[in-house]
């Protein structure tokens, strides 16, 4: 199970972005709403580059936004995921601010919300991983998903 875990964090790399600062495997216990996770000892973890509709409570959220949090509750929740800081680690703590979110498998998670129509593109064009994102969401406009489907 070590070596699957240490491929699967060498294959995550490989997308590695410039300037940026990777944590190795921690672990997430829930997604409080559609773009923000929690990890245990640090608190909640914004998904950097991506905004969902609010879920709210009970039938006061948007569907939208309850399929989003559910979705990324279903990916990260109890299993261990990757953060991509941009701007680095200051002595090796994890900042609280925005991050990446990878499974171990190499799934960018921030993405696949997006490309799902879960989620919709946020920030500034210039951002680490923007074009990326907006890929994605340019082609779940296309396909009518989620958000553009409506």
């Amino acid at each position: 199970m070590q070596i699957v875990r240490t491929l699967s964090v060498a294959l995550v790399a490989i997308g590695f972005a410039a300037n940026s600062t990777r944590t190795g495997p921690i672990l997430a216990t829930a997604a409080t709403s559609g773009h923000t996770i929690f990890i245990p000892g640090t608190g909640r973890i914004p998904l950097l580059g991506i905004q969902a509709p609010p879920a709210g409570r009970g039938a006061a959220g948007d569907p939208i936004g309850i399929a989003a949090r559910e979705r990324l509750n279903g990916l990260v929740a109890h299993r261990f995921v990757i953060l991509e800081f941009p701007h680095g680690l200051r002595d090796g703590a994890i900042p609280r601010g925005a991050a990446y979110v990878f499974l171990e498998d190499g799934t960018f998670v921030n993405r696949l919300l997006v490309r799902e129509g879960l989620a919709r593109v946020s920030g500034a064009r210039s951002a680490p991983r923007s074009a990326e994102l907006r890929e994605a969401e340019d082609a779940a406009r296309r396909e009518q998903r989620g958000l553009w489907g409506r």
